[in-house]
């Protein structure tokens, strides 16, 4: 995925990308989300993990799958669960209480998405790690537009671009989310202009196949350094037990 996105090797996007992944029913992108958790914890800096579908357990043992550990102060996560899945509470496994730092955050209260915000940058502010660089990852924005009206939820992403963009956070601090696109247009519009690159995952336009699960387009709004360029890059993809392999597309190797 590094070589798709023009990554060089033991390299990252610039600091202060956010990074924009888009799915669909038929073609599931949360492999962008483990990619970056842990691309990023190999490279020494602190994620952040926002989550309102997947518990800690979930991301845990993906985690252990592709060779990664979400124990240790490199690691946050903050539970959002019991606000889009009120059912699921009682019902969810978690690992040990000292397997990673989590926190649970709750939609109630008189400015949720702020108070939000405020935990997550009062975590960068007293992380050890702050200046290796920090990447923060919004598990579902479609969680936040179901709760929230659009201008907040939008304002919430401008605040948290803002964050990883500040001169106070070192590294190549990245913002990381997924939306799906199966919801209201509008909604991946007011978010999209925002986002630096979009990794749009789809379904084949050739329909099922046993070699691929999918395409991968990769657009840059912005050109966020001299090697990538504005046109899309289309890729295929296919998901093994420990890792997805991209495929130029037209390309199987």
């Amino acid at each position: 995925l590094n070589n798709a996105l023009l990554i060089p090797d033991g390299g990252n996007l610039p600091h202060g990308t956010f990074l924009l992944g888009t799915d669909t029913l038929h073609a599931e992108g949360s492999f962008l989300l483990h990619h970056f958790i842990n691309a990023n914890l190999k490279a020494g800096k602190h994620v952040i993990l926002v989550a309102f579908e997947q518990s800690l357990f979930h991301y845990t043992n993906v985690s252990k799958k592709l060779g990664g550990n979400l124990s240790g102060e490199g690691f946050t996560f903050i539970n959002g669960l019991s606000n889009a899945h009120p059912q699921w509470v009682t019902k969810t496994i978690q690992p040990p209480k000292d397997s990673a730092q989590s926190f649970d955050f709750s939609f109630e209260g008189e400015e949720p998405l702020r108070e939000l915000y405020n935990q997550i940058k009062q975590i960068v502010e007293d992380s050890p790690l702050q200046e290796e660089g920090v990447c923060l990852v919004i598990e579902s924005l479609n969680s936040l537009f179901h709760f929230f009206p659009q201008n907040e939820v939008s304002t919430f992403i401008q605040y948290c671009k803002a964050l990883v963009q500040s001169e106070s956070v070192g590294g190549d601090s990245l913002l990381i989310s997924l939306i799906h696109e199966d919801d209201k247009e509008e909604l991946l519009k007011l978010i999209a202009y925002q986002a630096d690159v979009i990794v749009s995952v789809e379904e084949l336009e050739t329909g099922f196949s046993k070699e691929l699960d999918g395409q991968i387009t990769i657009i840059y709004t912005k050109e966020v350094n001299k090697q990538q360029h504005l046109a899309p890059n289309h890729f295929h993809y296919k998901i093994a037990e420990n890792n997805v392999r991209i495929f130029s597309s037209g390309n199987k190797t």
